[in-house]
């Protein structure tokens, strides 16, 4: 064999897939990657916004290996339960089983925004509710109760993405010395600020599996991580807050913490 062609082999060799294992039903997922991230989804337009990569579209990067299948597994016997292909090409990310083991949730990467998918494990059923959700700050949903989740979406009220204007690049410099590494795709002027925000700002809502969405009021802003109490009823939430840093990436910004 021509050694070009074993590396094409070992290049597009299927992956080791990733487990998700639920305790309570003795489920496991088998979560199983594309092998390659096509050219086309890397070359599309990005924005360079405080640290992250952003394809505007899918409020990702896209550069990340997506699901193109899962396979649940009775854990205790081995059998296959169900499989889920989404349709077209591989688009799902952030799998996580439901409490009681009967639903799967994924992020659904498409054409007009990520939305919140769901795969019925019993039914062998997919279905993407109309739910905008923002993964900008990586997995936008928790399972809260067997039939509800805790999700970050994009808010109602959203504006479209703020037209570019020009405004000065301003550092305030306090004094002394003070190390700190070079990043790339930093915040450079008020307008990135304003894209940075944009993209970012999310609301929180319960979204149950029948596709119901209620929206928390007052939960509104750049929800950077929100964590679920274990009975559902409370969650931790970290907001970033101005001013942004210039220097610096979103995960050194100043946060609020709230309950």
């Amino acid at each position: 064999m021509p050694k070009s062609a074993a590396v094409v082999r070992l290049l597009t060799a299927t992956q080791t897939p990733q487990g998700v294992f639920n305790a309570r039903s003795g489920r496991i997922a088998l979560v199983y990657r594309e092998t390659l991230v096509p050219v086309g989804r890397i070359a599309r337009p990005h924005l360079g916004l405080a640290g992250f990569w952003l394809d505007p579209e899918i409020r990702s990067s896209g550069y990340d290996s997506w699901i193109e299948r899962v396979v649940v597994l009775d854990a205790r016997t081995g059998a296959t339960l169900a499989t889920w292909v989404p349709a077209g090409e591989p688009a799902l990310d952030h799998v996580e089983f439901s409490p009681d083991g009967r639903h799967l949730s994924a992020i659904r990467f498409r054409t007009g925004g990520p939305r919140l998918a769901l795969f019925d494990v019993d039914a062998g059923a997919e279905r993407v509710l109309p739910v905008a959700v923002n993964p900008g700050f990586e997995a936008p949903c928790d399972w809260i109760a067997d039939g509800a989740l805790l999700c970050r979406v994009v808010p109602d009220e959203q504006a479209p993405p703020p037209a570019a204007f020009v405004s000065p690049n301003i550092i305030e410099h306090a004094g002394g010395a003070a190390r700190t590494r070079t990043y790339s795709n930093l915040l450079d002027d008020a307008y990135e600020e304003a894209l940075f925000e944009h993209y970012f700002s999310s609301t929180l809502a319960v979204v149950d599996v029948g596709g119901r969405v209620q929206r928390i009021e007052g939960a509104t802003g750049l929800l950077a991580r929100v964590t679920p109490s274990p009975d559902g009823k409370r969650a931790l939430v970290i907001r970033l807050a101005r001013p942004y840093s210039h220097l610096l990436t979103a995960s050194h910004f100043g946060r609020e913490v709230e309950l």
